[in-house]
């Protein structure tokens, strides 16, 4: 076990692990989606911060960024066995399961993903992508650069600049839910939601690393396309 929890947080190893998810979200939407219809935080990662644009510009983007992890991982002789895969699968699954109780804080239970096609299969997709996208650009690139600005720049402690990282990257996470013209309308309850499901998947990340996270979120939304 205390291998387990050592490995599976290891980033190397985490890239190889979260790697099915983006290939299962890519192969989704070129077999069951028109293309018009990406995850939000995919299209903030590929069309604004690295000037990509279109279907196949994603696709590019995301096969090159995902052969040059791999490289990586390889490179440090890291492997991501299946059996440390259903491992992770499943301690991301009892994550999730925690992640409804939430909405009885609230007495609401929302989604975390954004809606996107009527298309039961292409809907799948895009919540495996959101749990991918999402934590990548909230968890991984927020969180982290929150840190390091609060740890490094401005001296918090590590224990405070945690908890703030994690408190403001749940923020920014509900609220992105909200922002722009695709947008959800205003709804305090699921910001709530959202924001409180952003600090546990914060916390997640902090203690059990990039994989466990990216399961967890992918597979509560999963949880609720098919129940």
């Amino acid at each position: 076990m205390t291998r387990y929890l050592r490995e599976s947080r290891r980033w190397e190893t985490a890239v190889l692990l979260t790697a099915p998810l983006l290939v299962v979200y890519e192969l989704g939407l070129l077999f069951f989606s028109d293309g018009s219809v990406r995850n939000a935080a995919d299209v903030v990662l590929t069309r604004y911060l690295l000037r990509m644009d279109g279907r196949s510009a994603a696709l590019v983007t995301n096969a090159c960024v995902l052969l040059l992890f791999l490289v990586a991982a390889m490179r440090r002789e890291r492997r991501a066995t299946p059996g440390l895969l259903l491992l992770v699968m499943v301690e991301g699954a009892g994550w999730a399961l925690l992640l409804p109780f939430l909405g009885f804080v609230i007495d609401e239970l929302q989604a975390l993903q954004a809606g996107g096609s009527s298309e039961v299969m292409a809907d799948l997709a895009l919540g495996i992508g959101a749990g991918l996208y999402e934590e990548l650009l909230f968890r991984l690139v927020l969180v982290s650069v929150l840190y390091l600005v609060l740890h490094r720049v401005f001296r918090f402690d590590v224990m405070w600049a945690t908890a703030t990282s994690v408190l403001v990257a749940a923020a920014v996470f509900s609220w992105f839910h909200h922002w722009g013209t695709l947008g959800e309308p205003w709804d305090t309850g699921k910001f709530v939601f959202r924001f409180l499901a952003g600090v546990v998947l914060g916390l997640v990340f902090v203690h059990r690393g990039l994989a466990v996270v990216c399961w967890t979120h992918a597979l509560y939304n999963v949880h609720l396309l098919i129940r």
